[in-house]
């Protein structure tokens, strides 16, 4: 569920939620913990909640989850 189970960092840095939201801070700046948990991070996920904007499956870029990830340099290194 977009905003309450993931998230995605882009190259230069910053948190998010959602595409179409604000970002939630800078993995620079902050920890994921202290953006994910921030007062930021809720007033986003209230305008994910309220909005109405309908996006499709199709429109979400792939990612590998951080789990996925981390599970891969375990195996492989």
């Amino acid at each position: 569920m977009v905003g309450i189970t993931n998230l995605s960092i882009t190259c230069d840095g910053f948190i998010h939620t959602c595409y179409k939201m604000p970002p939630l801070g800078n993995v620079r700046e902050t920890t994921l913990r202290e953006a994910w948990n921030s007062a930021k991070a809720r007033e986003v996920r209230q305008m994910i909640k309220n909005c109405d904007i309908h996006c499709s499956p199709g429109n979400f870029v792939y990612r590998r989850s951080l789990k996925s990830e981390i599970l891969r340099f375990l195996r492989y290194g």
